[in-house]
């Protein structure tokens, strides 16, 4: 039976391990509250130690979690990979894009694939493509087109957040739709403060902070000490602050001038220092955490299968809108998705 992170660590441990240690650290991750998110669905390896070993503790002390030497297409692990196995979080000298553009390089070397940039998907339709397989009829439009085009794929891999593909769906398959639609979100913000002098006196990867504080903010992460290779210069700070979230709602109302003001207030008065910052920059994110509630495994499964029925398995979902709301998450998923449909297609003599 499922039930809420906070029902499952204070029945095992204690309301105020739920409250001064999950809270926060569920607020660095989901942006969300432990006492409406599933901890099947958010910490399903702890899930599963429990279920197996009728104790957490007790598995971690007699069985851990080993660091798996294979990958899941069966090549050994690198130390790139034991490496970042090991790191709190992750980035790369030039920012996170240089993932994508690496990925979309390595893709378009191919001269067996094709990438559509600036195209707009207007639906995705079930489509018999001969008479024994099935595939999906894409409409799609190009940026500046006048006139919409329909490819006919034997295979769909979406990776669009749950309630983006909900319309694109919604006239071949509405109750797909429906239960797309309502898998929920939460919105977020982001304000970034750089300073011209070194103003965190421990360095680190930051904090967090429980929603029990009432502060507003949900943590702040030390990005100069955490990713030295991106600062602008030496001895600077470079700080971002994250607010608003399941558990402080009325973040979204304010302007960004108030969040601005927030943010840094809370800085200077948790750090002990008056400085102004040198760069300001405020994002507010609708939509930016997929949120797993209680029941959620149940609801995915239900969505899974009608999707399957529907589009006769010629549509597969991947993202972080299912399976896991982080970059690890995502990449491990479309990877075993990919081999999943490589397998399958090996055993009908495709490829």
């Amino acid at each position: 039976m499922d039930e809420s992170v906070y029902t499952f660590i204070s029945r095992r441990f204690s309301p105020a391990i739920a409250e001064r240690l999950l809270d926060p650290m569920v607020s660095g991750i989901f942006a969300g509250n432990i006492r409406h998110l599933s901890m099947r669905s958010c910490f399903g390896r702890l899930w599963d130690m429990e279920q197996s070993h009728g104790s957490i503790v007790r598995a971690m002390l007699f069985h851990g979690t080993p660091m798996p030497t294979t990958l899941l297409d069966g090549t050994k692990v690198s130390s790139f990979v034991e490496d970042g196995s090991k790191a709190i979080s992750m980035s790369f000298t030039h920012g996170m894009q240089s993932l994508t553009d690496a990925l979309a390089t390595h893709i378009e070397a191919s001269p067996h694939t094709d990438i559509r940039l600036n195209t707009t998907v207007e639906s995705l339709t079930p489509s018999s493509t001969t008479a024994k397989a099935s595939g999906v009829a894409v409409r799609v439009r190009d940026a500046g087109a006048t006139a919409a085009e329909t490819v006919v794929a034997d295979h769909v891999f979406s990776a669009l957040p749950a309630h983006r593909l909900a319309p694109l769906v919604h006239a071949a398959a509405p109750s797909v739709a429906t239960a797309l639609s309502r898998l929920p979100f939460t919105s977020l913000g982001v304000v970034t403060l750089g300073f011209e002098r070194n103003i965190i006196q421990r360095p680190g990867f930051g904090y967090l902070v429980p929603s029990c504080e009432k502060e507003g903010i949900l943590g702040v992460i030390y990005d100069s000490s955490s990713f030295p290779q991106q600062n602008f210069g030496k001895n600077v700070s470079r700080l971002s602050v994250f607010l608003g979230g399941e558990n402080h709602p009325s973040v979204a109302a304010m302007p960004r001038a108030k969040r601005e003001e927030m943010a840094l207030e809370t800085i200077q008065r948790h750090l002990g220092v008056s400085d102004t910052p040198v760069h300001v920059e405020s994002t507010w994110y609708d939509h930016a955490i997929p949120q797993y509630p209680v029941g959620f495994h149940e609801n995915v499964a239900e969505l899974e299968a009608d999707v399957a029925e529907t589009f006769d398995s010629a549509l597969t979902l991947v993202g972080n809108s299912f399976y896991g709301v982080g970059l690890a998450d995502c990449v491990h998923r479309s990877t075993a998705a990919a081999l999943a449909f490589a397998a399958s297609h090996r055993s009908e003599g495709c490829v």
